[in-house]
């Protein structure tokens, strides 16, 4: 039986419209949530669906409202979903949406789902609400999604290009955990969720939170990069915020700050840690509200900015110590990435090496020495404890030495001391036999059960869940079907 197509009647003017999609049996939350839509000042025009494969009758909906001329294109995807019907909504993250293009996604999902949601963030949904939830919460969630959509598409771009924006610099690398950080790079780039970049100093966290924004609709507008180690505590609201003219003392011009200089792009925030935890509650009201106020100010006004930030610091022990707020943490790290450490990359090293040689030779108008096989195995023997960062210094330096052609060792001027990995390691030694074996069992296990988990899961004696996420620390976890 064909399900049943409720078209909500209601101001479509505006060119922005909503398609609401229930595979719930009752659909009560779809139909709700239009109810809401269409009662709101000014209405929002909303088409229904349910029924199964829901992503489909989404798609056939869109075509017949441009047949009636009723939209030109939807501008959101709301989407209600219940585990209990639907445990893993597959064909959501399939080509079915890729059909949408760049259209955001709003995930209404019940309070008892939130590693769902977060795998479902991961995979290029915009934001989430919980049901239930008020009318003003969810109109408003709905509406920061409308503006920013509107604000970010151009005529004919309903279909935006998925390619690196221009100034893209990819990521060097084809170890696994630099493949799985592009995943999650590519993953990051289909939404406007904040995301939390971890890793040791030097290890790229920069070069990846650009790889975000060139890889986004926002890749147009800003990427503002913000040290907040180097932000005084007193300046940091004229900093972020702005101020107006007087506002205090030395305030001579107004200032517009720098989340509104981002101007719908992305604001890098770098060593967040070092924000004092005065910093931290104000930039927490941010987050939740998407206002700022500039200092001196009486009104607020929206700022649609895309925050990522970043820290080398472990943010679980600073708030046990009361020197980060943990809801913060909460907003900042909705999409997290770990930047992987380069001595833990392997070959990734001379893979990089040779990069840096050629920048620098080109900087410098030099002719590109080689790396003698001794050079190469000192690389490849060190430790780095300053990574990818002191890697392009240590060869930015044997490229301006090297009298010859080639670079030999001791143009390397490495830290003796820190040469060689201790082969003796124990905690190393084991943490890498352990990392293996569960990679080879777990190749095998899935191999034998076809990629279905549940199966999987009970040969190997552990629960669904446990399973889940020891495949996703492996980048193991099946592709779904259409992707």
């Amino acid at each position: 039986m064909e399900p049943r197509r409720d078209l909500q009647v209601a101001d479509s003017r505006n060119g922005r419209s909503v398609i609401v999609v229930d595979s719930r049996p009752d659909a009560s939350i779809g139909q709700a949530i239009c109810q809401m839509l269409a009662q709101a000042t000014p209405p929002v025009f909303s088409k229904f669906v349910k029924g199964s494969h829901p992503m489909q009758r989404a798609a056939e909906g869109v075509c017949k409202l441009k047949s009636k001329g009723l939209t030109t294109e939807p501008s959101l995807l709301v989407i209600v979903w219940d585990k209990q019907f639907d445990p893993l909504p597959s064909e959501w993250t399939s080509t079915a949406l890729d059909g949408f293009g760049f259209w955001p996604r709003l995930v209404v999902c019940r309070q008892d789902e939130a590693k769902a949601r977060m795998d479902l963030l991961q995979e290029g949904f915009s934001d989430f609400v919980l049901w239930p939830c008020t009318t003003v919460e969810l109109l408003a969630r709905i509406r920061r999604q409308l503006d920013s959509s509107s604000n970010r598409r151009s005529p004919g771009s309903a279909c935006a290009h998925r390619a690196p924006g221009p100034g893209a610099h990819q990521l060097l690398g084809t170890c696994d955990s630099i493949k799985a950080v592009v995943h999650q790079i590519r993953a990051a780039a289909r939404s406007s969720a904040s995301v939390l970049i971890t890793g040791e100093t030097g290890t790229g966290k920069e070069v990846c939170a650009r790889e975000i924004h060139f890889r986004s609709l926002r890749h147009q507008d800003p990427f503002v990069p913000v040290n907040c180690g180097a932000l005084p505590d007193e300046l940091f609201e004229s900093e972020l915020f702005g101020h107006e003219r007087g506002a205090y003392t030395g305030a001579a011009q107004p200032r517009q700050g720098l989340i509104a200089a981002t101007r719908r792009g992305t604001l890098f925030l770098d060593e967040v840690d070092a924000l004092s935890l005065r910093a931290q509650c104000k930039l927490l009201r941010f987050l939740q509200d998407g206002e700022i106020r500039r200092v001196g100010a009486d009104c607020q006004v929206r700022a649609d900015v895309r925050i990522v930030a970043a820290t080398n610091a472990d943010l679980r022990r600073e708030i046990s110590l009361k020197k980060f707020r943990k809801d913060l943490w909460y907003r900042l790290a909705v999409l997290g990435i770990q930047m992987p450490p380069l001595r833990d990359r392997g070959r990734d090293i001379l893979l990089l090496a040779e990069h840096f040689i050629r920048k620098h030779a080109a900087v410098y108008e030099r002719e590109a020495p080689a790396l003698s096989s001794e050079a190469c195995q000192r690389l490849c023997g060190y430790r780095w404890p300053g990574n990818v960062r002191e890697l392009s210094h240590v060869l930015e330096r044997a490229v301006l030495v090297v009298p010859a052609g080639v670079i030999e060792p001791e143009y390397l001027m490495l830290a003796e001391e820190s040469t060689a990995i201790n082969p003796v390691d124990f905690n190393r030694r084991k943490a890498r036999l352990v990392a293996d074996f569960e990679m080879s069992y777990l190749k095998e296990l899935m191999a034998r059960h076809a990629g279905n988990i549940t199966q999987a899961a009970k040969e190997a004696g552990k629960n669904r869940r446990a399973l889940y996420q020891l495949l996703h620390k492996h980048n193991l976890l099946p592709r779904r079907s259409g992707r």
